[in-house]
């Protein structure tokens, strides 16, 4: 089992360098630096089967959300261990792009707030998710009146999604972040930097 890597380490991408290259899938565990609050706490399924509780049709065909927010038990993931792994594009005998890795790891709060603008955008902001931007309104409406609190669309994001690895680049790309998230449980959603910007990734 591979040890677990502390950022802080002063020989941190040595060792992770060395880590990586010894392990048959290109991987190593590292202590989560990002995005450490993230937690994910629901399932969505389709986001689409959130429905307007304004609406009159709401009440005329007994139309219930709560339904379709499934709520973990604990909400994932259960440690703060990320996976890190070479760009499976790189050639074996490349080296990591420490430079990248480096600069996520002394601006993660910048890059974390990028992040969170991104999946806004994203999903609220109908920038491209599995669904219109009003249907994560409801999901949200739903989780409130679930859970008796007010959530903004900042807090509520950051109850959708966790992340789970981060794919180190060759010079060619950015570093790639792959997140679980509620409103795609199978596959997840991966997004990249590209000069210092969030964009959504169609790697793997």
């Amino acid at each position: 089992m591979n040890e677990t890597l502390l950022t802080t380490d002063p020989d941190f991408f040595m060792k992770l360098d060395a880590a990586i290259r010894k392990d048959l899938d290109n991987e190593a565990k590292i202590e989560n630096f990002i995005c450490k609050s993230w937690k994910q706490y629901y399932d969505l399924g389709n986001p689409e089967n959130f429905e307007d509780t304004e609406s009159p049709e709401y009440t005329e065909y007994g139309l219930d959300n709560s339904e379709h927010l499934h709520r973990f038990e604990k909400p994932l993931p259960h440690t703060p261990i990320i996976s890190v792994y070479h760009d499976y594009r790189a050639k074996k005998e490349d080296l990591l792009d420490a430079s990248s890795l480096m600069d996520l790891v002394q601006n993660a709060a910048s890059y974390e707030e990028k992040l969170l603008d991104f999946f806004i955008h994203y999903t609220f902001g109908d920038g491209g998710s599995h669904a219109e931007g009003k249907h994560y309104n409801y999901a949200l409406q739903t989780a409130e009146l679930l859970e008796k609190k007010h959530f903004t669309q900042k807090a509520f994001i950051t109850r959708l999604l966790c992340l789970e690895s981060i794919v180190i680049p060759t010079r060619q790309h950015g570093p790639i972040f792959e997140f679980r998230c509620a409103w795609d449980e199978e596959h997840g959603e991966y997004v990249e930097i590209e000069n210092g910007k969030i964009i959504k990734s169609d790697y793997p």
